[in-house]
């Protein structure tokens, strides 16, 4: 719960602030650390490791603050820590000129900010349930501030990139720590251990095949977006070109993620987990085999039913599949085996394959696991519907298609 709040400003007022300047860093940062690293001098598996960095931290640094942070309710300063850490790292990165200095600035970077986005969260889910304010309501302030900010520095960089951007970075950390002062003090919560509750999670079958699904289909995503800057280099792109490309796909997330509730609906989360998986698979295939700035730009738009759908439906099915007296456990393996361990695998091989294949052959490598990772899905539509109805009353179903993320 949150406690009385004495700011002038009302708690979500912060809240929408937070987002604004969490995800104008994210967008000032990540379509192009990649292409800096290349035009730094750095061999294609070495781009790879400091790219998987961040999903190093997700996978086994971020469950870790948030239990510190639970444990002794310090929630609010250890935010503030973090952030101004990450700031510290990104000044560090930005006078590194080797690639031992720059994976120094990267690790301290991603220790730091890796749990960041959970921490947000956390607030926005419980200021929503005290105000009233829908989660969408604060969050969407974060996809706008991201359109700006990858927009801007990309035209502002013109045809090289710079250590403007990873500046305007920290800058945006620093906002982002003098934000969160004006939110609202945590109660404690208890810790409850979940190393009891894998064994029983690993004992249903479906929520296993859904899990190991997901770990290839964020390989194939992971080794998509980690080269994107370098891809868009070698395609005869400018940095103004990347910042327009990724715009147009954070644009395109912003009806999927407002219609998500009527989609879950609508298609049900394993149809819109297929429409993601597809869509990845049209996306990478383009990258692949029409390797045209024209194209490029046009297949951004897909971007929404790609991730956006990705996203809503993984969230959904796993909280489906595990019932809800496993949800917080399968939602962290969910994201751990994910966005931690499968985003690594796909940063890491990409980078080992990037100089002998260049970015469209490991495209092409990448479409291909999509399209298996597909295949898959298919064959494993009935299983995962079973694992649903044995999990779910008809009531809980329906609370859980209700909401944007499938949590009642």
């Amino acid at each position: 719960m949150v406690q009385r709040h004495t700011s002038a400003l009302r708690p979500q007022v912060w809240m929408r602030l937070c987002y604004w300047w969490w995800f104008a860093a994210i967008g000032a940062f990540t379509p192009f650390a990649s292409l800096y690293y290349r035009e730094m001098g750095l061999e294609g598996i070495q781009i790879g490791v400091l790219t998987a960095m961040s999903s190093v931290g997700t996978a086994f640094l971020a469950p870790v603050w948030g239990a510190m942070a639970d444990k002794y309710a310090v929630h609010k300063g250890l935010l503030g820590g973090l952030l101004l850490g990450g700031a510290l790292g990104a000044l560090l990165l930005a006078r590194a000129g080797s690639f031992p200095h720059a994976l120094l600035a990267v690790a301290l970077l991603a220790a730091c900010v890796s749990p960041v986005p959970s921490f947000l969260d956390s607030y926005a889910v419980q200021i929503s349930e005290r105000s009233g304010t829908s989660y969408g309501a604060m969050r969407v302030w974060g996809s706008i501030a991201y359109i700006l900010a990858t927009w801007s520095l990309g035209h502002l960089m013109g045809v090289e990139v710079s250590r403007l951007f990873i500046y305007c970075y920290a800058a945006c950390l620093l906002l982002t720590m003098l934000s969160s002062w004006g939110l609202p003090r945590l109660r404690e919560h208890a810790v409850h251990a979940m190393w009891s509750s894998f064994k029983r999670v690993l004992s249903k079958r479906a929520l296993v095949v859904f899990l190991l699904l997901t770990y290839v289909i964020a390989a194939a995503m992971s080794t998509m977006y980690s080269f994107f800057g370098i891809y868009v280099r070698e395609i005869g792109g400018t940095t103004a070109m990347l910042g327009t490309a990724s715009s147009l796909a954070a644009m395109s997330e912003l009806p999927i993620i407002a219609g998500s509730g009527l989609l879950l609906r609508v298609l049900g989360p394993r149809r819109l987990l297929m429409i993601a998986v597809a869509s990845y698979t049209v996306r990478l295939g383009v990258y692949g085999f029409l390797p045209y700035t024209h194209w490029v730009l046009g297949i951004q738009l897909i971007h929404g039913l790609c991730f956006g759908a990705y996203l809503v439906s993984t969230v959904t099915l796993a909280h489906r599949l595990a019932g809800r007296e496993l949800a917080a456990t399968a939602q962290a393996m969910l994201a751990s085996i994910s966005m931690g361990f499968g985003s690594i695998t796909g940063s890491v091989m990409g980078g080992a394959l990037l100089d002998a294949l260049g970015t469209v052959g490991i495209y092409k490598l990448a479409a291909g696991m999509m399209l298996a990772a597909l295949a898959a899905l298919a064959l494993s539509m009935h299983l995962l519907e079973e694992g649903e109805e044995a999990q779910a009353t008809p009531a809980e179903a329906g609370e859980a298609a209700a909401s944007p993320t499938g949590q009642p």
